[in-house]
């Protein structure tokens, strides 16, 4: 790629654009040659892989095109959240890096990886999960009730976020939050970007808009985590309506790019007219 790939710029592109992309051919070049010309790589979560490893067909073009294009697998939700306690107060500066596909160009090893017993293990754990995700999600409304109004407001939005990401630090990290038992606005809940993002977008989805969770949306929510931390991010348009909302009106997302799937038809933008420059 011509620089130090630890160092380079990721963009997210979410998992049903990435197999839209594999099975066309003619997106293949151009998404080269925009990668390399912007200083971008395609950033892979693994719970991406294992949705993806469900199509058996795609595992042979998935295979050619993440290990030919500027592409790298991204550390797991967990080990960034880490190292967001791991930074505190201060805001998290590690690399997403976790191995790059590069590497394996002319190999079949990451095609065969698709087709693994772990993968396909993971990808059952998906699915078993879901369900009980979105009975969660319809339950956590009666604990934060809208406004006198009957309905949630933007203002709200932080309030929420912060009691999502004090939840989240109980079940992973409760040591390290017991430290701010005395004296918890001490806690800069803000840092912990990944945990924020989700917090965001699951009020504005699911609580402002009032939309019905669905089983697919599982995967969707648990793929957002690494955004924060990319110059680019494309996904389908109701997604990047909620983000583009978040990215106005919380600091979540300075700095990144959010662009629906349109993107893909010319490759063209303007970083002029960006509210963020790359």
């Amino acid at each position: 790629m011509g620089h130090d790939i630890s160092f380079t710029r990721f963009a997210h592109f979410d998992t049903n654009i990435i197999s839209n992309i594999c099975k066309d051919l003619k997106q293949w070049r151009p998404l080269q040659d925009f990668l390399h010309a912007n200083d971008l790589c395609m950033g892979i979560a693994g719970a991406q892989v294992a949705e993806l490893s469900n199509a058996q067909h795609l595992h042979e073009p998935l295979n050619t095109l993440l290990t030919a294009v500027p592409s790298v697998l991204i550390k797991p939700a967990h080990q960034v959240l880490s190292e967001e306690v791991r930074s505190h107060p201060e805001r998290r500066i590690d690399t997403l890096l976790s191995y790059p596909l590069n590497a394996l160009l002319g190999s079949s090893d990451f095609g065969d990886f698709l087709s693994s017993g772990p993968l396909a293990d993971a990808r059952s754990e998906q699915r078993l999960t879901a369900p009980e995700w979105m009975k969660a999600l319809e339950a956590g409304k009666s604990n934060f009730p809208p406004t006198k109004s009957g309905k949630y407001t933007k203002a709200q939005a932080d309030e929420f976020t912060w009691l999502l990401t004090l939840q989240e630090l109980a079940v992973s990290h409760l040591e390290f939050l017991k430290l701010f038992q005395n004296d918890v606005s001490s806690l800069k809940a803000k840092v912990f970007l990944s945990q924020q993002i989700m917090g965001y977008i699951v009020f504005y989805k699911y609580y402002m808009a009032d939309e019905a969770p669905k089983e697919s949306d599982f995967g969707d929510m648990f793929h957002l985590y690494d955004i924060p931390y990319c110059k680019l991010a494309i996904v389908e348009r109701n997604m990047c309506a909620f983000l583009n909302q978040v990215k106005r009106n919380h600091g979540v997302l300075d700095g990144v790019v959010v662009m629906n799937k349109d993107f893909l038809t010319d490759w063209k933008w303007n970083e002029e007219k960006m509210t963020v420059s790359l």
